[in-house]
Formats: structure tokens, sequence, C-alpha cells
């Protein structure tokens, strides 16, 4: 089953992407409709070419969608209402549009990657940006967000580890959570962590911890926090699975932590 770390892993490839003459671009001419607005294609396109199929609600059957005021008619789809204090939750995975002329109608489609605790979240974007073209991080705020399309629920087969800003938080008796959601592996973060893995709780990402955290993902015990174990607690956590422990990875294990389901 395709998996939104296997989906974001595709679309990092596209970063730095620069569409042709007349809207140039791969995605929309996959769909069979030629060179035009590529932003919702490039959000559905790319998880196709990745395995999912898109069932007969969408546009373009299997292969995706291309036209942004539909994906609020698709199933998991909250509309964003933070202007009454009734904000949607949103989650890595999650296919967002926006109103940028606010006249009620979503003109553009881009998928998250990374939520914060302010409100704002990170995207990658396709057909915005300049050059014209795919980027990332793009960092938004909830000004001209319409809703979300939950991916990971109809698409990715179901909740992952990852808890949605918005939504309460669920505890499991961890005194250190919950955690502020961001990239920085606090010494809060650390002592987390150490609760859960049953190790003293100094807030030092020592040895011991190194050793109880293999042993909690079913590796070797070495001691030594390599490629091998960051990709294992990726897949633990629900993030992109490139071995590489960056913010994007720390943000995910945070959210496990807060969500009790480490």
């Amino acid at each position: 089953m395709t998996t939104w770390g296997q989906v974001w892993a595709a679309h990092k490839k596209n970063i730095g992407f620069v569409e042709g003459p007349n809207n140039k671009n791969p995605w929309t001419e996959e769909l069979g409709i030629g060179d035009v607005a590529y932003c919702s294609a490039a959000a559905s396109v790319v998880p196709h070419n990745q395995g999912v199929q898109w069932p007969n609600w969408a546009q373009h059957p299997p292969r995706g969608e291309a036209y942004s005021p539909d994906w609020e008619h698709f199933p998991s789809w909250k509309a964003d209402h933070s202007s009454q204090h009734q904000p949607c939750d949103l989650l890595p995975g999650d296919i967002v549009t926006y109103d940028w002329d606010d006249d009620g109608t979503a003109d553009h489609t881009e998928t998250v990657v990374d939520v914060r605790a302010d409100g704002t979240f990170v995207t990658i974007g396709y057909n915005t940006g300049s050059p014209e073209g795919c980027h990332y991080p793009i960092t938004r705020d909830r000004r001209f967000l319409v809703g979300r399309f939950r991916s990971e629920v109809v698409i990715y087969g179901g909740p992952s580890t990852a808890v949605a800003v918005g939504s309460p938080p669920q505890h499991d008796g961890n005194p250190f959570t919950p955690l502020t959601v961001g990239g920085v592996f606090t010494p809060r973060a650390i002592r987390a962590l150490q609760w859960k893995l049953s190790v003293g709780a100094d807030g030092e990402f020592g040895s011991l911890t190194k050793k109880a955290l293999q042993q909690h993902l079913h590796l070797t015990a070495n001691g030594i926090i390599g490629p091998a174990t960051v990709k294992a607690l990726q897949a633990h956590v629900g993030a992109a699975q490139d071995g590489i422990w960056g913010p994007l990875t720390t943000g995910a294990l945070k959210r496990a932590l807060n969500a009790g389901n480490f």
C-alpha cells in the first residue's frame, strides 16, 4: 500500500522544476488534457505514480484531479473556518486549496508537508512561485485557505501516528507531553522519548537512550544512529524515509509522542 513517505520522496524529486512555455508540464499531460494549470494535477498524479488509484469521484480516475474546486466534493474534505475560530485540522499529506481572490471559488492546490503549533504550515506547491514551477518549502497561514482533503484516510489506507494540529491531544500518562511540535529536538522532547523507552529521563540523547530506541524499533542496539536506524524511526512515526534525521522527522516524532502511540 502506498504511504505518504513514498509520495513525499517522489514530490521531493520535483523540487526546482520550472515549467516550459504555456504551462508546459508532465502532470496535466499525463491526465491527457494538454498543458494547462497543473497545481491540482501534480498534487494527485504524483501519488498516482506511486501506486495510488484515485476513485471515480476524481476528475480523471485513476490518475487524478485537475480542478481545484473539486476537492471540496471529495470524501474527508473539511472546510477551514479560522475566522470563526473553527480551523480545520491539518496533517502531512493533506491536500489543501486556496481562494486567492476571495471570490468563493478555490483557485490553487498544494500539499501539506509539515504543520506548526502557531497555526502556520509548510507545503510543496506546483504551478506557483518564481520561476513558475515546483517550490518547497512554502510557509502558509490560513488567510486564503479554503480547506483540506484528508489524503491519509482515503488514499493512504488509514491514519498514521501523526497528530493533527487543532485536534485534542491524547495522553498515555507521559509527564513530558504535550510537546510543541517543531523541528528542534529539545531536552523536553528527549525526556518524553526517554519516558516512553523506560530509561532515565535526563534530557540527554546519549548511548543508553539510543540503544533503547533501537531496541524499540527492533534493530540491533549498538548506540549508533545511522541511516538504517533513522529510516526505521521515520517509518515508525510516518515521516518520509530518507535516512536523514532533520526537522520533519523530529516534528513527526513529537506528534507521535503527543498522540501517546509511539
